[in-house]
């Protein structure tokens, strides 16, 4: 799955707002690890997950191959 906010809507806590929610629904169920991934020339995701809390794991060369795999013929 991704999750993004449009062009339009950047720059407004969007981004913050939706992350922290998303957090506190995961806390709620008891989820205690949250990973992630995004592009490493994607600036104002790096610092939104920084100043969340986020710490770098590791990096993967082949990101869009792994996170999406478009279905042909369905």
């Amino acid at each position: 799955a991704g999750i993004y906010v449009l062009e339009e809507y950047r720059h407004q806590r969007y981004g913050t707002k939706l992350t922290r929610a998303l957090l506190k629904e995961l806390a709620r169920l008891n989820k205690e690890k949250v990973y992630l991934y995004v592009a490493k020339d994607n600036i104002n995701a790096l610092n939104l997950y920084d100043k969340l809390g986020f710490v770098k794991v590791g990096t993967h060369k082949d990101y869009w191959k792994m996170c999406y795999e478009p279905k042909i013929n369905q």
